[in-house]
């Protein structure tokens, strides 16, 4: 009996010139001068004439405008996902959406069917130990960003995952936290098995830790979850400076029990997840 993994992504990609990440060690513009906002920052990029680059603007905009427009285009992503319901049907294998959010911005949403087992598991730095590195969250410091619905379906009884990822992209370049929710459906429901971190990057980052928790073990009643949080840590750097302190992403992956089918061996379930990050991402 072949065991099926869920596989969806929910990633921003910021189409900036074939650019990887938009910082420079140019002079600055002249402080009376520069984009103040990111409302205005963000119309000047959607009426920018081809010869204007994007380098060009955003080296033109002072660093707080560049965090307010990526927190609108973080808004709009939010507002996507709120109002569109993805998910794959039974003969589906693989589906990819893209919407498009702004001028040079766009949103691919990602889900996937494939068979468990070791080539389908993304090949990429995991946690050294069953739990991951120790990372110390200050209380209050992390605030939801997104939910990422899946799909409800029905799975046969056995060893299950499902794979959440999110990219998050600063003006320095962008993070990709990789959360793997292992879990067992018997006659008892749903228990949690065991979670996997991993995260990959580009740009002016440096500092890594991963590590995963189950924070709800077992799902006997419907209506009820379990709960598998995966966090990743790092620190800003580049030409700018070095942030000041860690930063964190995190995802808290669910799956709920919807029906427990006893007579066929198999539940209806839904997987979910939702997206944290730092509260500050200067």
């Amino acid at each position: 009996m072949k065991k099926k993994i869920l596989i969806a992504s929910l990633c921003l990609i910021f189409l900036m010139s074939n650019l990887n990440f938009i910082y420079a060690n140019e002079k600055k513009q002249n402080e009376d001068t520069l984009i103040n906002s990111g409302e205005a920052l963000r119309m000047e990029l959607i009426n920018s004439q081809s010869t204007v680059s994007v380098r060009e603007i955003m080296n033109n905009a002072t660093e707080n405008a560049k965090h307010e427009y990526f927190d609108l285009i973080l808004e709009q992503a939010e507002n996507v996902a709120k109002n569109h319901n993805f998910y794959l049907n039974s003969k589906d294998k693989f589906k990819r959406n893209v919407f498009s959010l702004d001028k040079n911005v766009s949103l691919t949403v990602e889900l996937g069917d494939f068979e468990e087992d070791n080539s389908n598991v993304t090949n990429i730095e995991r946690a050294a130990t069953s739990g991951g590195d120790y990372i110390g969250v200050p209380s209050g410091s992390l605030e939801k960003v997104d939910y990422i619905p899946y799909r409800t379906i029905y799975k046969n009884y056995g060893n299950r995952y499902f794979t959440s990822t999110y990219t998050f992209a600063y003006p320095s370049g962008w993070v990709k936290i990789i959360t793997e929710n292992h879990y067992n459906i018997s006659d008892s429901g749903l228990k949690a098995r065991y979670g996997v971190t991993s995260y990959t990057y580009e740009g002016g980052l440096d500092g890594f830790k991963t590590n995963w928790e189950i924070t709800d073990g077992s799902a006997t009643s419907e209506g009820t979850d379990i709960n598998i949080v995966g966090m990743v840590e790092y620190i800003i750097v580049g030409p700018l400076g070095t942030s000041k302190g860690p930063r964190h992403l995190r995802l808290d992956t669910r799956v709920r029990l919807d029906h427990l089918d006893k007579a066929n061996k198999r539940a209806k379930i839904t997987e979910h997840a939702y997206f944290y990050r730092t509260k500050t991402i200067v």
